[in-house]
């Protein structure tokens, strides 16, 4: 439902001109809401588990990683590196 309503339509575009996927759902939902669900927001942090944020929602929903990643509207990635720059294969070992 979340990705039909608010995303299909530029997540399946051959190309999307944007800094990145935050500044796309800020543009995105700027004139239609003043609180952004926090589902809408989730970090990648949920499968680590060093993070402070891991399996958040895991526990929230009572569902497991999969079904959390079938059901995310959009993952924000904060590391270092961005899954969708290039990168080299070392680079993604770190």
């Amino acid at each position: 439902l979340f990705y039909e309503r608010d995303f299909s339509k530029s997540l399946d575009a051959s190309v999307v001109q944007v800094d990145g996927e935050m500044d796309w759902v800020n543009s995105h939902f700027r004139n239609s809401m003043d609180v952004l669900d926090g589902f809408y927001a989730l970090l990648v942090g949920e499968w680590c588990g060093d993070d402070k944020i891991f399996q958040y929602w895991q526990k929230y929903f009572q569902k497991g990683p999969e079904w959390i990643l079938a059901h995310a509207p959009i993952v924000h990635f904060i590391a270092e590196w961005k899954p969708w720059r290039l990168t080299t294969p070392e680079q993604l070992q770190r």
